[in-house]
Order: structure tokens, then C-alpha cells, then sequence
């Protein structure tokens, strides 16, 4: 029988994992074609491309590996707002840490760049392996949190392939009811929050339907700050889809057909969005970015 995961295996060590893994075997693989490039194309640069390929692999095989051994299960709603909520708290912390560390070093970390030489190469090049490190993981925690989207989804028995077509912009909206929706509380949850004071937090905002609303636009506003504003008003709007087809239709019988006609939308909607963005980069005028140098300029210039 396999051991129940706890809340952190969700917000910390999994994503901690892939972060290890997929830093291990880009570094390997990357020194494999270094070594194999100086030998046999010495006299060409490194493709990018290749290097960009080998960076894939390394994030697929992190991404397998690392949940591979999480519980393959449909996913109940206590379980899936504490662990969503857990993992965007932990993500906006995070990214908001880095953020403010970076901005306000901005100007030292610009001098300590320029000022790099070999004297200081051990401690750049720790600083560098820790800087990939903490990116790899906060990028592994939305992995995982994508990963427990998808079990709540397939809750409600919506087959994988419109799962997977409805990603990027039709997404939110089969994941969205599995938060707002409210269903029959398991006996046992797949996640039990051994945390008190969190499990005070989740059983308040299942306590009732506009406290689960409240936490849920807290939540996505939060994850405003990591994703940006256009996510966050996607979200909403298909939220506000799915209020509405449950509203029109009834709540037992959206349940009960949610894989069919539902699915399907957020499938159609997708395409749409995919088709449209497309056609606006496609057709979007392009930029010229023009040098201008003022007369006063190229006099002080000359002037030296």
C-alpha cells in the first residue's frame, strides 16, 4: 500500500525533485555535446537549437520522474482547494521574494556581472546553479499544480483528449468547476491536511458557497502576480461561463453531463482563441526600432 502523500510533498519535495532532476540531466546531456562538439565541429559554433532540444528533454524527464510516484487518483474538492491554494500561496511567496531581491539589487548584481573574472569563477558559478535551482523549482511547483488540476478534472469523467485540447486558453474552464462546484464531501479525502490551522482555512471556505467564491478570486488574484493580468481576466470570464451553463441547466445535471457538451465548448473555445491570436501576430505590424543620435550627442562626442 502506498504511503499517502502529505500537503508538502505537493508544495515542496516534488517540486524540489524535478527541480534536482532536470538541472542534473540538462547539465549532463549538455556536457555530453560540448564534448562531442569540440571533437568532431571544432571549427563551428554550438546550435542553439540543439541546446534548446537537450533543455527539453531534461524538463520532460523531470516532469516524468518526478511525478511518476504522486497518487493517480480523481481528485476530491477538499483536497484540491487545499492543495491548489497551498501551491499558489507558496508560488506568489516565492516569486515575489525573487522579484524584490532582484529589483532591488539590480544595480550590484549589473556591476557584478561586468566585473566577473576568473579570480571569482567558483562562487559565479555557484551563484548561477542556485539562481537555476530556484527558478527550476518554482517552475516544477506550476507543473504540479497543473498535474492536481488535471486529477480534479477527470473527476467529473471528461476524457483526456479534450483535456488536452482545451489547453492553453480553454483550460480554466474544466478546471474551474471542480473548485466552485459544490459536491459531496468524501469520508476519506485523498489529501487529509494533518495542519490545523490550514485545515481551519479550507473547511472555511467549503463552508458555504460564497466563501468558496471569495477564496477563489483571493487565490487567482494572487496568481496574477506570477502570471499576469491577462491570465487572471481568462479565468474569470470562464468561471463566469460555467456559473452560468450551471445555473441555466441545474447543478446535478451539469455534473452528470459536463463531459459532454461542456467539454466540448472549452475544447471550441480554445481552437477559436488559438486561431485568433495567430492571425493578430501574424498580420500585427512590425516594429522597426530606429537609432536616433541628436546633434548635441555627436558634438560631444567629436568634442572627445
Amino acid at each position: 500500500m502506498k504511503k499517502t502523500p502529505t500537503l508538502l510533498t505537493w508544495t515542496i519535495w516534488t517540486p524540489l525533485k524535478f527541480a534536482l532532476i532536470s538541472f542534473a540531466i540538462i547539465t549532463m546531456l549538455s556536457l555530453i555535446y560540448s564534448v562531442i562538439h569540440n571533437i568532431v565541429f571544432s571549427n563551428t559554433p554550438q546550435m542553439p537549437s540543439v541546446v534548446l532540444g537537450l533543455t527539453a528533454i531534461g524538463f520532460i524527464a523531470g516532469v516524468y520522474l518526478s511525478i511518476r510516484k504522486l497518487p493517480h487518483i480523481k481528485m476530491d474538492r477538499p483536497s484540491f482547494i487545499a492543495i491548489h491554494n497551498a501551491q499558489v500561496l507558496w508560488l506568489f511567496i516565492l516569486f515575489a521574494i525573487s522579484t524584490y531581491l532582484l529589483l532591488s539589487n539590480q544595480q550590484e548584481i549589473m556591476y557584478g556581472l561586468m566585473m566577473y573574472n576568473g579570480a571569482n569563477s567558483g562562487k559565479f558559478l555557484l551563484l548561477i546553479i542556485l539562481i537555476a535551482l530556484y527558478y527550476l523549482f518554482l517552475f516544477g511547483l506550476a507543473i504540479i499544480n497543473f498535474y492536481v488540476k488535471i486529477r480534479r478534472i477527470q473527476q467529473f469523467n471528461i476524457p483526456t483528449w479534450k483535456i488536452v485540447c482545451s489547453f492553453p486558453f480553454g483550460f480554466g474552464m474544466l478546471w474551474t468547476p471542480g473548485y466552485l462546484l459544490e459536491t459531496k464531501h468524501e469520508k476519506n479525502p485523498s489529501q487529509p491536511i494533518k495542519s490545523r490551522w490550514y485545515s481551519r482555512i479550507t473547511n472555511w471556505a467549503l463552508a458555504n458557497q460564497i466563501n468558496t467564491i471569495s477564496m477563489f478570486v483571493f487565490i487567482t488574484v494572487l496568481s496574477g502576480f506570477f502570471l499576469g493580468f491577462t491570465p487572471i481576466l481568462l479565468t474569470f470570464t470562464l468561471a463566469l461561463i460555467f456559473g452560468l451553463w450551471s445555473l441555466q441547466i441545474g447543478t446535478k445535471k451539469f455534473i452528470k453531463n459536463m463531459h459532454q457538451g461542456y467539454a466540448t465548448t472549452a475544447v471550441v473555445i480554445n481552437i477559436i482563441m488559438i486561431i485568433v491570436f495567430s492571425c493578430v501576430y501574424a498580420f500585427a505590424p512590425k516594429q522597426n526600432i530606429e537609432l536616433t543620435i541628436s546633434e548635441t550627442q555627436i558634438i560631444t562626442t567629436q568634442g572627445h
